[in-house]
């Protein structure tokens, strides 16, 4: 971690000086692109938990096989690759607002519904609604704040700016991941007398997710940036 400090301290140096930056800092704060920065990696940090805890969730606490695990992840996916292919649509009919707002809030409330999760919740009363929801939300809200981010970006530049979005992301899902299980581990190290590991490990996911529920609500207020003022 000072390792990872001290270079990026000399990237933004370098980055501010040379003729030809890799990667054009005013991209991050400045037009279309630094607006949805913040939403971007806030969601994908909240995202990271779905696939990690709901996986320790599936074979840890229901016994599922890791095959088993998988095919349960696959209305989440199914979900987010469908309703990623309508959101050129939806763009062309609402803009990238109110689009990029209602997926993330959809991502919230899946979230906050997984924070209630129980140890003998059924999967499809329990499980699947969030996972339905949260990939229509994200399905939705990335492709349309990246179109939005990348509208006000000079062509010759596209592909910097395509990369500090896919960055962004990556740095935003590991940091999210590492908070999420410091939660978890956090909520699990003082179990009650006679607590069962099964249960013990349902609260400590649960109260994970509610904290990536409160990550995604922030994102939602970031999002919210998309909205521009009619002069």
């Amino acid at each position: 971690m000072a390792a990872a400090a001290l270079l990026s301290a000399a990237f933004v140096l370098i980055e501010n000086r040379t003729a030809e930056p890799l990667t054009p800092l005013r991209l991050a704060t400045r037009g279309t692109l630094a607006r949805v920065l913040p939403a971007v990696t806030l969601v994908a940090a909240a995202m990271f938990s779905v696939l990690f805890l709901l996986a320790q969730y599936f074979q840890e606490v229901r016994g599922f096989s890791p095959v088993e695990a998988g095919l349960a992840f696959l209305p989440l996916m199914a979900t987010q690759f469908t309703v990623a292919r309508l959101s050129p649509s939806l763009v062309r009919r609402f803009g990238s607002a109110w689009p990029s707002a209602v997926g993330v809030a959809l991502v919230a409330v899946g979230l906050a519904w997984l924070g209630r999760l129980g140890r003998h919740d059924a999967y499809a009363a329990g499980v699947l609604g969030p996972l339905l929801l949260i990939g229509a939300g994200i399905g939705v809200s990335m492709p349309t704040m990246n179109t939005y981010g990348m509208s006000g970006i000079d062509p010759r530049e596209s592909g910097a700016a395509s990369g500090l979005v896919q960055t962004m992301q990556w740095i935003g899902g590991t940091l999210g991941l590492a908070v999420w299980v410091t939660v978890f581990g956090a909520a699990t190290r003082d179990p009650s007398p006679g607590e069962s590991p099964e249960h013990l490990l349902t609260h400590g996911i649960a109260t994970a997710f509610a904290a990536a529920a409160a990550c995604a609500a922030v994102a939602f207020v970031a999002s919210l940036a998309v909205f521009r003022r009619r002069p």
